[in-house]
């Protein structure tokens, strides 16, 4: 892995959820460690290079995202499609970072693993970051085939 690539996941992200979600990024990941993950979303993406990237969310995250995408009303469902969004945008943000705008590539749906992506942490990873905000973390890893 790459520090230059993992810095990369990390802005992504933040900027990603700041644009999205109007979260500021910038609380204390510390705070948030004992926290299990509590959702997942996968996006597989085609191209020039293959592979996955993973979202997990900690804390009371997903709740606030869907809250500030959806209204105060965002049940179960509507978490997950927020979730969903979220993992489809931050996806088409990353590997155009990494392998440049001039690279086409095609995006599957996003998947909900059931192991909230337990069995992806098999794999190799060729990035991670995690961006901390106040209700809790976004944690995302690039996996490459």
């Amino acid at each position: 892995m790459s520090e230059n690539w993992n810095n990369a996941v990390r802005e992504v992200t933040s900027k990603s959820l700041e644009d999205l979600c109007f979260l500021i990024p910038g609380a204390d990941e510390a705070a948030f460690a004992d926290e299990s993950v509590t959702a997942a979303a996968c996006v597989v993406f085609e191209g020039p290079k293959t592979g996955t990237v993973l979202i997990e969310m900690r804390g009371g995250l997903l709740q606030e995202i869907a809250t500030n995408m959806l209204g105060d009303d965002a049940g179960e469902t509507h978490r997950r499609d927020a979730l969903g969004e979220v993992a489809n945008i931050i996806c088409g943000h990353i590997v155009p970072v990494i392998w440049g705008a001039e690279a086409v590539f095609s995006l599957r749906r996003p998947e909900f693993p059931e192991d909230l992506g337990a069995s992806l942490k098999s794999r190799v990873v060729f990035a991670a970051g995690s961006v901390a905000f106040d209700s809790g973390v976004a944690d995302v890893t690039l996996f490459v085939d």
